[in-house]
């Protein structure tokens, strides 16, 4: 999967949003290259470093950089429950 120039689209979705569906989308192992501008390039290698991605690759040149980071097996070990996310009986009678 490849982005090329996120900065430059006048209209686009929040960065968090497009890494989520990223994340979402993509099998472990699978590898998602970015072409774009070293701000962003920076953003992005913070987020997927923060879900354990692997960074394989950056480059930058002439202020324009690119990063290709591959998707890990690792996913959180706890697991928390927020309770007021969940209906209790009363509320569903």
């Amino acid at each position: 999967m490849m982005i090329h120039q996120f900065s430059a689209l006048k209209k686009r979705c929040s960065l968090v949003s497009v890494m989520v569906e990223v994340d979402r989308i993509l099998r472990p192992q699978g590898t998602f290259i970015v072409n774009d501008g070293m701000e962003k390039i920076g953003e992005i290698e913070k987020m997927m470093e923060s879900l354990k991605w692997n960074v394989r690759m950056t480059h930058s040149r002439y202020g324009e950089g690119v990063i290709s980071v591959q998707k890990s097996w690792w996913r959180p070990t706890e697991v928390k429950t927020i309770t007021s996310a969940i209906a209790s009986e009363r509320e569903l009678v």
